[in-house]
């Protein structure tokens, strides 16, 4: 390995960690991450894709590595290094990608006012990974919504998650045919009409249930699902938990804010 190159700007503080870590490093045959590897889930964010994202992070497992490189002394302090150097990226490759810079800098923030209450490094090392994931999802939908009728389609209903939407109503709101509208929507989303208007549906009356004193059966009512028991059924298959049981669960409304 080459000399390590000195500056004449450098602190001598932070010359002498540098040349001790770089040291170590040598001696123990442990490198950082190459760039190329790194930077390939970068890349995942900006090109809006967080099913690899996800797929590439499955091959992680929790502990101190040190491809990542020695940041702090305590386990926590590392994984909140490494979780702000990723939110600074992620952010910056997000913007690249097409996702609004007021979005992206929001969300930014969002993620390090959580991370900064949490103390338990696990949990912030999970939140490394699902803010990757967050925000290559935002870049796709933010690519989805430069199409008319998908953009349309979206704000329609989110303005009518309190009634009860069709896909024959969505269509005459479009100007297009059921059956065009459909394919369309699948195809740009990867879901179906009625797919999302659950999923938005749901997420809407749980924002309720865990800000609220709503009742489980007037949120069923208020997002007109068939029944109650059909509520809690969807409910949880979608968040793995009956909405009575979930809402019990710890939660942080900043947290559910930003899912």
């Amino acid at each position: 390995m080459s000399q390590v190159q000195k500056s004449p700007i450098t602190p001598p503080e932070v010359e002498a960690i540098m040349d001790r870590l770089v040291a170590q490093r040598r001696e123990s045959l442990e490198f950082h991450t190459a760039y190329q590897q790194e930077t390939l889930q970068f890349l995942c964010v900006k090109e809006g894709e967080p099913e690899r994202l996800a797929q590439l992070y499955s091959g992680h497992s929790y502990g101190r590595s040190a491809a990542m490189g020695m940041m702090a002394q305590s386990e926590l302090d590392q994984w909140r290094c490494a979780f702000i150097v990723a939110i600074t990226l992620y952010t910056r490759f997000a913007i690249e990608g097409g996702l609004d810079q007021e979005i992206a800098y929001s969300l930014s923030d969002a993620y390090l006012c959580v991370v900064h209450r949490m103390d338990d490094p696990r949990a912030v090392y999970e939140l490394f990974h699902r803010a990757g994931v967050d925000f290559a999802a935002r870049v796709r939908d933010s690519r989805l919504s430069q199409v008319p009728a998908v953009v349309a389609c979206r704000d329609y209903i989110s303005k009518h998650l309190h009634f009860k939407i069709t896909v024959a109503e969505l269509a005459r709101h479009c100007g297009l045919s059921p059956n065009y509208l459909s394919t369309l929507f699948h195809r740009q989303t990867g879901m179906t009409l009625k797919e999302y208007i659950l999923r938005e549906k749901l997420r809407a009356a749980r924002y309720m249930l865990l800000t609220t004193d709503i009742t489980v059966a007037e949120a069923a009512v208020q997002f007109s699902f068939p029944s109650h028991s059909s509520f809690a059924r969807d409910f949880q298959k979608h968040y793995g938990l009956p909405p009575t049981k979930y809402r019990a669960q710890p939660h942080s409304v900043a947290w559910d804010i930003i899912d």
